[in-house]
């Protein structure tokens, strides 16, 4: 009874730290993510937005109303 109980426990402990480093890579690799991603969007706010013209284009579609 009691060797089935210590066996149990081992392979939960086993278990357990095979799990944590498996999740401890994964939380480190989500947190590089939301870095990258936190860049990049202040990165592209950062940008100039520059305004589209009103000039008709060569095939005359937008062209203003007379």
């Amino acid at each position: 009874m009691y060797y089935l109980i210590a066996l149990l426990l081992l392979v939960l402990w086993i278990l357990g730290w095979f799990f944590f480093k498996l999740l401890g890579a994964a939380i480190h690799l989500l947190l590089v993510l939301a870095v990258i991603v936190v860049v990049a969007r202040f990165l592209k706010q950062r940008r100039p937005r520059i305004k589209a013209s009103r000039e008709p284009d060569a095939s005359g579609e937008n062209e203003p109303p007379n």
